[in-house]
């Protein structure tokens, strides 16, 4: 019935060491950790203090890695896209494609929009001709030196997400033995014993 389904929910749900439910938010809220260091210059990496430990470690090293995981992505793609906003912001403001609505505007993103070949220069976004040319500043761009640009943009990434992937494979790695390490479970004081007959009960066994 309705209170038993209650109940049996109430049962599984997650509780801090003092019994109380976890709370998305606010005080008392559980943290699924991150990959971090404790101490020393990893703690930068930690901006809400949430630590290593994960408050659901009893759960498994699956469902720590995976909420580990989840932030992980986040900060590498907040980086990746910072990294490439200049990108995005020169290309758009090309003219190398007319497109007026629908999905295509996509495409004014893209390296093609700064135009063909011939066009060997390109207009540099939000600069403004009247003002540049009195204080002697071209608004414009070699595509070369633009190219070198991305280039060294592209590299720059590169590094970064090596990096970031190394640091969460050192990390995926050590969560399975940190929590068999630091976390009692059910399994750690339980017996597995093979081919009991089939006619033994409960008392018997704990005879």
């Amino acid at each position: 019935d309705l209170d038993l389904a209650h109940r049996y929910v109430d049962s599984m749900h997650p509780r801090d060491p003092d019994g109380r439910l976890f709370k998305l938010v606010g005080d008392n809220a559980s943290s699924t950790g991150r990959y971090c260091l404790e101490d020393g210059w990893g703690e930068q990496c930690d901006l809400w203090n949430e630590g290593y430990v994960s408050d659901f470690a009893v759960y498994g090293s699956g469902i720590t890695n995976y909420f580990k995981f989840i932030k992980w992505c986040a900060w590498v793609f907040l980086v990746l896209s910072i990294l490439h906003l200049p990108h995005i912001v020169i290309n758009a403001n090309g003219e190398g494609f007319t497109v007026s609505n629908g999905l295509d505007r996509i495409s004014l993103t893209t390296i093609g929009n700064l135009g063909s070949q011939p066009n060997a220069t390109s207009e540099l976004p939000n600069c403004n001709r009247a003002v540049s040319d009195l204080n002697g500043i071209d608004c414009t761009i070699a595509k070369d030196r633009l190219g070198d640009f991305y280039e060294w943009t592209d590299v720059l990434v590169a590094v970064f997400f090596a990096a970031a992937w190394y640091w969460l494979k050192v990390f995926h790695g050590q969560e399975a033995e940190f929590i068999d390490k630091y976390t009692v479970t059910a399994a750690d004081y339980s017996v597995f014993v093979p081919k009991v007959p089939a006619g033994t009960s409960n008392a018997m066994l704990r005879a």
